[in-house]
This record gives C-alpha cells, structure tokens and sequence, in this order.
C-alpha cells in the first residue's frame, strides 16, 4: 500500500469505517479543519495517516475476530446488544479496553460480526 493517500481515498476509508469526520479526526489526534482540507484536497495528508489507518482498520479487526471467537465458544452465538451510536460513555463502560474509540466505531466492529453470524440486537446497554 502507498503511504500517500488521495484525498478521494481518505474520504473511502473514513466512509468505510462508518465515522463521522470529527471522530475521525479525534482518533488521529487532528482539528476537524484540517482533516477537512485533507479530504477537500486543500492540504496534502501526511505520510504517517496512512499507516494510522491501517491501524484503525486492523483493531476492527482484530476486535471483530475476538467477538467471534468469542461467541463461537458459547453454545449457540449470543447476540451483541448495541445501545446508541452517540453514547460513547456507555460503549466506554462496557468495553474500557476500546477507551479511545468512539461507539460509532464499535458499530462498525458489530457490522464486521455480524457477517459471520452473530446476532445483532438494539438495546439500553453494551453488551459484552
């Protein structure tokens, strides 16, 4: 993979991953201007955004394929309850090891799961 990305691409990936551009920006540690201009092509996106990610993209990952693992050891696949997309404090609580995620994030993760057969259920709560 390139190191450089284009802007068309960066707006890809961000969509992708199912995140708003401001928890985007938040996760690579940017002003939400500035990575603006990265994806409107006003600013050239540096290098290391790339590698960044790839990162992001491999914790989803890797935090789809625990899930699954997971549910696969219990008799049949519980369902991941998801509670709201905004509440990251709720996400936080049930999951402190995705602290610098948002819960957008781990919808995308729920979205990964769900293809190979966990169930998907709305809730109050985060379920483990």
């Amino acid at each position: 993979m390139s190191t450089m990305l284009s802007p068309a691409r960066l707006t890809m990936l961000r969509m992708e991953s199912g995140l708003p551009r401001d928890d985007l920006a938040r996760i690579l540690g940017v002003d939400l201007r500035r990575y603006r201009r990265w994806e409107s092509g006003k600013e050239t996106i540096p290098a290391g955004i790339a590698t960044d990610l790839a990162a992001l993209r491999s914790a989803a990952a890797d935090a789809a394929r625990a899930l699954v693992a997971d549910r696969a050891a219990d008799a049949g696949p519980a369902p991941l309850v998801l509670a709201s997309p905004d509440d990251d404090a709720a996400f936080h609580a049930a999951w402190p090891e995705h602290a610098g995620m948002p819960a957008r994030w781990w919808w995308h993760v729920a979205a990964i799961v769900e293809r190979y057969g966990v169930p998907i259920e709305r809730g109050n709560t985060y379920s483990r």
